[in-house]
């Protein structure tokens, strides 16, 4: 069982091997605090952590390389420390690591990309290029992938789509994605649950739009549940309009939630 530091708002019935996603809103969101990232992404996007809470990885746009941060406390980014930067060779905006810590995906705007690590969890050990994806028609702002490494949701404003990977954690044997317009213009990024059946996107107002898949990991079947503001609340870490929510991700059980800041250079963390 994956431990975090915290207490979820609500209650769960779930067995200690099962994680707890039991959430129907997120209005008893409060804000724990924020991790500055201005010194080396200074406009930070697509953020992952480990399973265990205990490194984070942040991308950021224009920036061909992903930070790697230790956080004393797990899931708690108030403790992270700065320990690498990982170059590659384009510009990233998202990043989706397997359970495993082995299998990456990387967002770039024109392209999906697979990596394997050559140690789980650590990219200074180096990387193999799998495979690319080309979506350049398209252009990409994010990308949720399934833990067995066979279904994808990709995100690029009002356009959302799906594919199955016949080989899984190879873009390259994706099907031909299916469309499904909904969203808004200003969405960036996108977060989907485990079981695929929540998915999340946060929009440059600072928004958080939060879906059920009644069709787990097909966007045709999305419900928009509820809309959240994060600049409304108190000390959100976000003023209104002005800061420009750019990522979005959460620990495995729903408990925590991370938003990277575009104008504020920062991610911030909230508790459910």
């Amino acid at each position: 069982m994956i431990l975090e530091t915290g207490t979820p708002r609500r209650a769960s019935t779930n067995t200690p091997t099962e994680a707890i996603w039991d959430l129907s809103d997120l209005d008893g969101l409060t804000f724990d605090g924020s991790f500055d990232v201005s010194l080396r992404q200074p406009d930070p996007r697509g953020l992952h952590f480990s399973r265990d809470g205990s490194r984070m990885y942040l991308c950021g746009n224009g920036r061909a390389y992903i930070t790697t941060h230790i956080l004393a406390v797990p899931w708690d980014i108030t403790t992270a420390v700065y320990v690498a930067s990982t170059v590659f060779d384009w510009a990233l905006l998202g990043l989706w690591f397997a359970s495993d810590g082995v299998q990456l995906m990387l967002v770039r705007s024109d392209a999906l990309v697979s990596v394997t690590l050559n140690a789980p969890w650590d990219l200074t050990a180096g990387y193999t290029l799998v495979s690319e994806y080309d979506q350049s028609v398209e252009g990409l702002h994010g990308a949720a992938l399934s833990n067995a490494g066979d279904k994808i949701i990709m995100s690029k404003a009002f356009n959302k789509r799906y594919a199955t990977l016949s080989t899984p954690f190879d873009v390259s044997s994706a099907s031909t994605p299916i469309n499904h317009v909904f969203g808004k213009s200003r969405d960036r990024g996108i977060f989907v649950n485990d079981a695929g059946t929540d998915l999340f996107l946060v929009d440059m107002r600072d928004d958080i739009h939060h879906y059920k898949l009644t069709i787990p990991w097909q966007t045709p079947s999305a419900v928009l549940e509820k809309s959240y503001a994060l600049s409304g609340l108190s000390k959100s870490g976000f003023t209104p309009l002005t800061d420009k929510a750019m990522g979005i991700t959460f620990s495995p059980t729903g408990a925590r939630v991370y938003v990277t800041s575009s104008l504020s250079q920062a991610v911030h963390q909230y508790s459910t």
